[in-house]
């Protein structure tokens, strides 16, 4: 390793883009831990690039290490134990449903923690199986109001038609109630949300270095890896590039249409909507839809409608 050559190190710089000081001071650190601890003798290749290359810009260590130790998704296994969590926990548990809407449907834990059952539509796509949609409009951006409504992926669906079922057999009704509510009528709150978060990722599976909190963020650490997840299910596992109008939109970064396509499309139509559960749907670490039987239809109103599909 003595003889990597300059240029080499110069070409490989120029490769890796906005990221290579990172990566850079990165691997000057290892190899000078490996000349302390006796496994390696020489001179340190980076160290010999950075004095010859003094315009590189030298990082805060801690920030770099949190950097490169920080996943940008979650392993299949961490995932899978989460889903059987939620699927095990009491219909009552809003902080499991919380986890729920930030893993399978991209909500911060603000939003998560604001969402009101009456935005919560189901079975509106012409589906057997059940399907979530959430009415989500945001106001004064640009002086307009628009439409962010999206679909949410198929476990999503499932375990909140769940809760709802349960909900409205306890109350009598879902009008006027939020959905991380418990049947005392307390709230959950996004820092008993983001603290959970933490935790449940834990007791699933996360290494715990991945979980060092971080001051310096908007979220939680857990909070952080769930939407980190949901980011990666929408791009990687659905092929999709992270600057593809539908990803903005499942993401809140664009307007309701997408005029970068061949052809406009309104992803707050049927259709759209339709386009989008599929690209959710792609990720198979999902549960199956569940087989016909009793579903709960969202009126305009907010009431539930229990009906019967064979």
């Amino acid at each position: 390793m003595n003889s990597i050559p300059a240029q080499a190190l110069i070409q490989l710089h120029k490769e890796l883009g906005d990221n290579a000081d990172e990566f850079f001071r990165l691997a000057e650190k290892f190899w000078r831990f490996c000349m302390e601890i006796g496994v390696y003798q020489g001179s340190n290749p980076f160290e010999r690039f950075f004095l010859k290359n003094p315009s590189s810009t030298r990082k805060a260590s801690a920030t770099l290490v949190r950097s490169a130790l920080t996943p940008k998704s979650l392993p299949t296994k961490t995932v899978q134990n989460l889903h059987q969590e939620i699927a095990r926990a009491d219909a009552e548990s809003v902080k499991h449903t919380g986890v729920l809407l930030i893993l399978e449907d991209g909500f911060p834990a603000d939003e998560a923690c604001s969402l009101r059952w009456s935005d919560v539509l189901f079975n509106r796509l012409d589906r057997l199986e059940t399907t979530v949609q959430f009415a989500i409009q945001k106001e004064f951006i640009a002086g307009a109001t628009h439409d962010y409504t999206r679909p949410g992926t198929p476990f999503s669906a499932q375990e909140l038609y769940r809760r709802a079922k349960a909900c409205e057999d306890h109350w009598g009704t879902l009008d006027g109630h939020y959905v991380l509510e418990d049947f005392s009528g307390k709230r959950l709150t996004p820092k008993t949300l983001t603290e959970f978060c933490r935790e449940l990722l834990l007791h699933c599976g996360m290494d715990y270095l991945s979980l060092t909190p971080d001051r310096t963020q908007p979220y939680g650490v857990g909070v952080r890896l769930l939407l980190a997840h949901y980011k990666h299910r929408i791009t990687y596992l659905a092929g999709l590039d992270s600057d593809n109008g539908a990803v903005r939109f499942l993401l809140g970064l664009s307007l309701s249409g997408n005029v970068t396509a061949d052809h406009y499309r309104s992803f707050t139509s049927p259709e759209g909507q339709e386009f989008l559960l599929n690209i959710l749907s792609r990720d198979k670490t999902s549960a199956n839809p569940a087989p016909p039987g009793e579903r709960m239809q969202t009126s305009t109103n907010g009431a539930a409608i229990t009906t019967m599909i064979q």
